[in-house]
């Protein structure tokens, strides 16, 4: 058994017997109680494969935090890229199609220049002329 029967023994050779031992006392229905906890000599030694199992679950779980901040900031860094890329990509597109737009409006002013106010000017000296 875990707990071996002990016969009942006075408070005074309970704490003479045994370096380890709590005392508190309590009241219930009216009555006061005594509890007495008493440690063995040998519960408070290390026990070393705890430690060992304690120190293997503390760092595989760093590991895997590690893991974990390792993939979320690698992961944030490449959104940023698409972003970066995409704003890019979005701005060249603005200046083609403004660079379009120049040369769309200077071939209208060329074409007006030539092909229209060429033969107005043309008509407007000859009605001149009458």
């Amino acid at each position: 058994s875990i707990w071996p029967y002990q016969p009942p023994m006075a408070k005074r050779e309970v704490f003479e017997r045994y370096k380890r031992a709590f005392e508190t006392k309590t009241t219930f229905r009216g009555r006061e109680w005594t509890l007495i906890v008493v440690g063995d000599e040998d519960d408070f030694r290390p026990q070393y494969q705890f430690v060992i199992l304690s120190s293997l679950l503390i760092l595989f779980a760093c590991v895997c935090l590690s893991v974990l901040l390792w993939s979320s900031q690698r992961r944030t860094r490449s959104m940023q890229q698409l972003r970066r890329d995409a704003e890019k990509e979005k701005s060249d597109i603005i200046i083609q199609t403004a660079q379009r737009a120049a040369k769309a409006e200077r071939e209208l002013n060329d074409f007006i220049a030539h092909e229209v106010r060429n033969p107005l000017s043309a008509a407007i000296s000859a009605a001149s002329f009458v």
